[in-house]
Parts: structure tokens; sequence; C-alpha cells
């Protein structure tokens, strides 16, 4: 069995609503199917021994940027459209299976309009300024209390752009076909195409969402919104 270090390891940080699926399983294609990390979350990675993590040479979880970059010197990922996502989101929630967390929460609600005023924590850790949190250290909600008064918004978000810099490839959803070209490039890699999934035909686009409803939305992902201009910029979208 081949062992894996941190500079032969590859690390895609799995952002929730980014097509993250889709592009696990395609570069999944890349590996020997037990190099594959079956893992998808931040406590089941952390708490991994390191003579299992040696097994893997591809890990994609919903993990963020400080426990990504422990793992692998190649660590890549795609974000998207803030108000897109919450949107996607949304609507993902009301379809699956689920008895707690979002999925009820989004259920529950009698619109999306009402989801949008919930404080409870899944929501929060989700949907507030998600993106930002994940990049510049963790999304999770026990990584947020620990940081809240260690940063200011400003600082939060250089914080998060000044580790988007740091990542080997930074794709975005809406064009995965460069990102796509720059992984190869960068890695070696014959990925021939990234087949998105999960997605929910039910959900308007966000043309169709109300000003109202938009500016709602903007209220909890005005730093992410501020990170994906960043990124297009930096990956040159």
């Amino acid at each position: 069995m081949k062992i894996y270090n941190k500079s032969t390891r590859y690390a895609f940080l799995h952002i929730g609503k980014t097509a993250g699926t889709a592009v696990r399983q395609s570069i999944a294609s890349q590996f020997t199917p037990d190099a594959v990390c079956p893992y998808y979350f931040h406590r089941q990675i952390e708490s991994m021994p390191d003579e299992e993590l040696e097994k893997y040479g591809f890990i994609s979880a919903h993990i963020g940027y400080d426990l990504a970059k422990s793992l692998s010197d190649n660590v890549f990922t795609v974000l998207r459209n803030p108000f897109d996502r919450v949107v996607s989101l949304y609507y993902y929630w009301r379809s699956v299976e689920g008895d707690r967390g979002g999925p009820v929460i989004a259920k529950e609600s009698r619109n999306f309009e009402e989801f949008l005023e919930v404080k409870k924590a899944p929501v929060i850790v989700d949907i507030f300024n998600a993106q930002t949190w994940q990049l510049a250290h963790g999304h999770e909600g026990y990584t947020r209390k620990k940081l809240r008064g260690a940063y200011t918004e400003d600082q939060l978000l250089q914080k998060a752009k000044e580790n988007l810099e740091q990542l080997s490839v930074v794709g975005v959803q809406d064009n995965l076909g460069l990102f796509l070209q720059r992984i190869n490039q960068k890695f070696g890699w014959n990925v021939n195409e990234i087949l998105e999934s999960n997605r929910n035909k039910e959900r308007p686009k966000i043309d169709d969402v109300p000003v109202r409803t938009k500016r709602k939305i903007y209220d909890l992902v005005y730093l992410d919104l501020e990170l994906y201009f960043f990124a297009q910029k930096l990956a040159d979208y």
C-alpha cells in the first residue's frame, strides 16, 4: 500500500453547495479507491489517527483552511456566488431527508424569506458569511465562538483573502471548465469533465428572487460577496 504525506496528498476544501460533490467524484478517478478518504466532515478528519491518514492521497471534506493546510501542501477549492449559494442551499435542504439541523429548519419555514430570518445555529454555521469563515479558519460553530473577538470583520475578510492566495488552485462554480483546466495543469491530472449533481430544478434563478429578499440575503453574506469578487480576480475568471 502506498503511504502518503503532506507533500503527496491532495485536499479539496469543500464549501457546501459549490458543486463540490461533483468535483470530488471527478477527481477521485485519478486515485485508486483505497487512496480516497471516505470521510467528509471536520470532526471525522481531525480525529483520524496518523496511521490511517497516511493511507489517503485525496481528501475532500467540509473542512476549514487551518485543517486543510495541516493535511496537505496541495489544497484547492471552489467558491460560489453567495446569493446563488444561499438559494441553492435552502431548496436543497427542503428536498433532502433529515430529522435535525438545516433540513428541518428549511421545511418548517413557511417560505424562503422566513427561513432567512432564522437565527439558529445550523443556519448561521452554513450561511452567515460561511465561505469567509471557512477560508479564514473554519466555519464550525465552535471555531466561530472561539475566534469571535479575535478579528474585526475587515480583518476576518483579509485573513480569508490571504489564505485564498496560498491555495494551489482557486475556482468558481460559474466556470468549472476553467477550474478543470487549472487543476489538470497544476497537478498533472487527466480529469475529463465535472458533472454537476444535486441540482434542484424547482429552485428559482437568482434573477427571479425579489429585491427585498436579496437584501435579506446580503445581510447574511456581505463578507462572502467581497471574498467571491476577490476569488474571481485571483483566478482571472
